[in-house]
C-alpha cells in the first residue's frame, strides 16, 4: 500500500451532511468485466459512426462550394486583374467555409463533442482560425488590387469607390475590421493582457463579423449570386445559424427548465476550494458521465454573467450533483458565499475523459490539486466496475488536497489504491522512474490526467516513455 496515513483520522476530511450521498453509495460490483469493457467498446463504435456522418456531411458541402466556385471564375482572364479577382474569389469562398467550420465546431454538437472533446476541438480552432482569416484577407486584398489595376485612371481612387459605392461591401469592411479584432485579440501574448470577461465578448462578437459579411455575399458579386447557389449558400448559413441556435441557446435553455437545479449546499473542501452540491429534478437523465464537465451559470449577483465550466466532482445521484471549485478570480471567489435555493442554469455535458475511452484491464488516473475533481467519480466508476484502479494523488499537503477523504475510504475498502504523494512539486516528481516504482508496468494500462499542464505533461511524457500507447492516455483542458 502506497497510501501517505494521514495523522488525524480521515473522517474529519470528508464532505457534505447527512443528507448528502455517502461516498460508498455508488459502488455496485459487476461479475463480469469482460462484458463491461464490450459495452464500452460497442458506445466507442456507436460514437464513431455518428462522428463519421457529421464528417461527410461538412464535407460534402465544402465539396459541392467549392467545385462551384472554381467552376464559376472560368474563363479566367490572363490579366493582372482576372487573375487577381479569380484568387479573390477562391479565397473568399475557402476562407468563409473556414469562418463557419469553426462555428460549427463551436456548437457544442454532442457527436462532435463526444468524439473530439473540447481539447480536440480548440485545437482545430487555433489551426483554422489563423488560416481562415488569412484566407478573408486575401480575398479583401485581391478583390481591392483587382479594381485598382483594372482602372484606366487614378487607381487608388478606383479602388476607394469600388469599397463605398455598395452599403453591403461596407457592411463587408466593418465585418472584416471584426474579424481583424477577433484576430488580434486571441493572440496568445494579446490575450493574456484581457480580462476573460473582455476577451470572451470579443470572441462573441465574430458572429456580428459573420452577419455583417454575410450580405455582399450574395449581392456584390462572385458564384452565389442567383440561382441554386445562392439558395445553397443562404440555407449553409441558415443550417449554421440552426446549429448554433439549438445547441448553445435553445438545447441549455430547455435542459436548465427541465431539471431546475438549485444550490443545495457549499461545503469547504481545503483552503480555496470549495463544493457545491446542487439539487434539481431527475438529474439522472442529465446522461453525465464520470469524468466529464458542465459550464454552469449561477444567478446569484455577481455571477449571473459569468458562465463557466466545471467538473463533475459527484455524478447525479438520488437529485443532487456536485462540482467542486478552486478560488481563481473574483467570480470563483464568490461561489464560497452561494445561497442555499439559487438558481443555476446549465449547459452540457461534455468532455471525453469518461469511462468510453477505457478498454483495458487496468485504470491509472493521475490528478494534482483540485484537477481530481473529475477523478473521484471515475474511480467509483472503474472501482465498481472491477477494474483494477491506481489513483495517483499530488498536492502541496494533506490539508490541501480536496476530496482525499474519499478516495482514501475507497482505499481502505479496497476496490482502489490511493498513492497520496505531499509536499513541493520538485520533492514529488512524476517522471518514468517515479511512475515505475509507484505502479509498475503501466503500459497497457488506461491513463486518466487531469491537474496543471505541468503535472498532464509531465505525466504523458512519463507513460510514453514506459511504453503506453498515445490512444491510452486520456485529459482534457477546458479554456479556449
Amino acid at each position: 500500500m502506497s497510501l501517505h496515513q494521514r495523522s488525524a483520522p480521515a473522517a474529519q476530511y470528508l464532505t457534505g451532511s447527512d443528507h448528502l450521498p455517502a461516498p460508498s453509495d455508488s459502488i455496485h460490483a459487476r461479475a463480469n468485466l469482460g462484458t463491461y469493457r464490450q459495452e464500452l467498446a460497442a458506445e466507442r463504435g456507436r460514437r464513431q459512426r455518428a462522428v463519421t456522418l457529421w464528417l461527410a456531411g461538412m464535407a460534402l458541402v465544402a465539396g459541392v462550394v467549392m467545385a462551384m466556385t472554381v467552376a464559376s471564375i472560368f474563363p479566367v482572364a490572363v490579366t493582372a486583374a482576372g487573375i487577381l479577382d479569380a484568387v479573390s474569389v477562391v479565397s473568399a469562398a475557402a476562407g468563409t467555409l473556414g469562418i463557419l467550420l469553426l462555428v460549427v465546431l463551436a456548437a457544442r454538437i454532442p457527436a462532435l463533442d463526444r468524439a473530439f472533446g473540447h481539447d480536440g476541438l480548440i485545437a482545430w480552432h487555433k489551426v483554422l482560425g489563423p488560416w481562415s482569416l488569412g484566407l478573408v484577407a486575401v480575398h479583401i486584398a485581391g478583390s481591392v488590387l483587382a479594381v485598382a489595376f483594372a482602372a484606366a485612371g487614378n487607381a487608388v481612387g478606383a479602388a476607394v469607390t469600388f469599397v463605398l459605392s455598395d452599403g453591403d461591401l461596407i457592411l463587408a469592411l466593418l465585418g472584416s475590421l471584426v474579424f481583424a479584432m477577433g484576430g488580434v485579440t486571441s493572440l496568445s501574448k494579446v490575450r493574456g493582457r484581457l480580462p476573460r470577461s473582455l476577451w470572451w465578448s470579443i470572441h462573441l462578437s465574430l458572429y456580428a463579423g459573420i452577419i455583417l459579411a454575410f450580405f455582399h455575399q450574395v449581392t456584390a458579386g462572385g458564384p452565389f449570386i442567383s440561382g441554386f447557389a445562392k439558395a445553397l449558400w443562404i440555407g449553409l448559413y441558415a443550417l449554421v445559424a440552426a446549429l448554433v441556435l439549438g445547441f448553445r441557446v435553445i438545447r441549455p435553455v430547455l435542459i436548465t427548465m427541465r431539471h431546475g437545479p438549485t444550490v443545495e449546499a457549499v461545503v469547504n473542501e481545503s483552503p480555496g476550494v470549495v463544493s457545491v452540491w446542487m439539487r434539481g429534478r431527475n438529474l439522472e437523465s442529465l446522461g453525465l458521465e464520470p469524468g466529464q464537465f458542465m459550464t454552469f451559470r449561477f444567478l446569484s449577483p455577481g455571477l449571473m454573467w459569468h458562465a463557466r465550466p466545471f467538473s463533475i466532482s459527484a455524478v447525479p445521484q438520488a437529485g443532487l450533483m456536485r462540482i467542486t471549485v478552486a478560488e481563481a478570480g473574483t467570480a470563483t471567489a464568490r461561489m464560497r458565499f452561494l445561497r442555499t435555493g439559487t438558481r443555476v442554469a446549465v449547459e452540457g455535458a461534455h468532455g471525453v475523459l469518461t469511462p468510453v475511452q477505457f478498454g483495458a484491464d487496468r485504470a491509472v488516473l493521475v490528478g494534482g490539486g483540485v484537477g481530481v475533481a473529475p477523478l473521484v467519480p471515475l474511480a467509483r466508476e472503474f472501482a465498481a466496475q472491477g477494474v483494477a484502479t491506481d489513483v495517483v494523488y499530488r498536492a502541496p499537503s494533506e490539508e490541501r488536497a480536496p476530496l482525499v477523504g474519499e478516495l482514501i475510504e475507497l482505499h481502505r475498502a479496497g476496490v482502489i489504491r490511493l498513492h497520496l504523494l505531499t509536499g513541493p512539486r520538485i520533492y514529488q516528481p512524476l517522471h518514468a522512474g517515479r511512475l515505475r516504482s509507484l505502479l509498475g508496468d503501466i503500459s497497457q494500462a488506461e491513463i486518466y490526467l487531469c491537474g496543471p499542464v505541468g503535472l498532464t505533461n509531465e505525466v504523458r511524457v512519463a507513460a510514453r516513455a514506459l511504453g503506453t500507447a498515445p490512444d491510452r492516455i486520456h485529459t482534457e483542458l477546458f479554456e479556449m
